[in-house]
C-alpha cells in the first residue's frame, strides 16, 4: 500500500507543474514535503522566553556536562605525581578519550594523502589598526586511491 501511495504522489508531483514552468522555492518545498510524506514541520525555537519552546540564551543551562573530569586523576582515582606519568600514561588517556568522544578515529585503512603547495602569496591584512603582512598558502591533497584507480581524488586547502 505504501508503496502504491509513494508512487501516486510522484506521478501528481510530475503533473502539478507544467514543463518549463518555473518553481518557485515555495512550490519546491511543498512538493518535496509531498513526496516524502511529511505533513507538518516541528516548529522553531520561539524568541519569546516565556515560551514553552523558547531559545535558550542562560548560560548556566547550556551545559549540559558540567563535571568535567581532573586532568591530573587516573581512572582508578590515583593522581599524576610525575611529569613521566603524565605524559607516558594520563596524557595518552585524555587524548584516546578525545578521538572516541569528540574528534573520531582514522581508520587503520585510511589511504595516504600527499599534500604539494599549488600556490603562496603575500597578503596583508588589517589588524589592530596595523596591516600584517600574512602568507596565504594553497594546498592540494591527493589521495592514493589504489583500490580504485579510476577515480581521482584530491582535495584543496587554504592556510
Amino acid at each position: 500500500m505504501k508503496s502504491v501511495l509513494t508512487v501516486a504522489i510522484l506521478a501528481l508531483s510530475m503533473v502539478a507543474l507544467p514543463c518549463g514552468a518555473q518553481v518557485t522555492a515555495h512550490d519546491d518545498h511543498r512538493q518535496m514535503m509531498a513526496q516524502l510524506g511529511i505533513t507538518a514541520l516541528r516548529p522553531g525555537p520561539s524568541g519569546d522566553p516565556s515560551a514553552p519552546g523558547h531559545a535558550n540564551t542562560d548560560e548556566a543551562k547550556a551545559n549540559p556536562y558540567p563535571d568535567w573530569p581532573d586532568a591530573l586523576t587516573f581512572p582508578d582515582g590515583s593522581k599524576v605525581a610525575t611529569p613521566q606519568q603524565w605524559w607516558t600514561r594520563r596524557r595518552p588517556q585524555i587524548v584516546a578519550a578525545f578521538e572516541r568522544e569528540a574528534y573520531g578515529r582514522v581508520p587503520a585503512d585510511a589511504p595516504k594523502v600527499t599534500w604539494r603547495e599549488a600556490a603562496s602569496e603575500k597578503e596583508f591584512w588589517l589588524s589592530g589598526g596595523a596591516f600584517r603582512a600574512v602568507t596565504a598558502t594553497k594546498l592540494t591533497g591527493h589521495v592514493d586511491n589504489s583500490r580504485d584507480p579510476a577515480i581521482a581524488v584530491d582535495m584543496q586547502a587554504m592556510l
